[in-house]
């Protein structure tokens, strides 16, 4: 017999919820899986975790880029799809346009351009 539930049906709806607040919209697995992982993990795991990617990295960024001189430039709108894409969720949630402005550090009329899409 096939199982046709999706991952989405084996979980408690409270679960899912929790799921989609906290895991931010991305097509890079490895970051998706990393946040699913961080988002259903208890507070001390949560901790470790990230104590454990940080130390890796560190390292390795050492070892590639020990004693260089390194320029990582910032790609224009990195970072804003997601960010609008939050936008977006909390809007439907219900939340004010000022809270949403406060809280992004956007004006209102950013916030209503992100909101419909112009």
């Amino acid at each position: 017999m096939v199982n046709t539930n999706t991952p989405i049906d084996l979980i408690s709806p409270a679960l899912a919820a929790k799921l989609l607040d906290a895991v931010p919209v991305t097509e890079d697995v490895v970051e998706y899986t990393i946040a699913c992982a961080l988002a259903l993990s208890p507070p001390e795991v949560r901790t470790k975790i990230r104590q454990h990617i940080a130390q890796h990295a560190s390292a390795q960024a050492r070892r590639i880029f020990g004693g260089d001189r390194v320029y990582i430039s910032r790609q224009e709108g990195q970072g804003r799809s997601i960010r609008n894409e939050n936008i977006r969720r909390q809007f439907q949630k219900g939340e004010h346009i000022a809270y949403l402005s406060r809280h992004h550090n956007l004006s209102e009329r950013q916030i209503w351009r992100v909101i419909t899409g112009k």
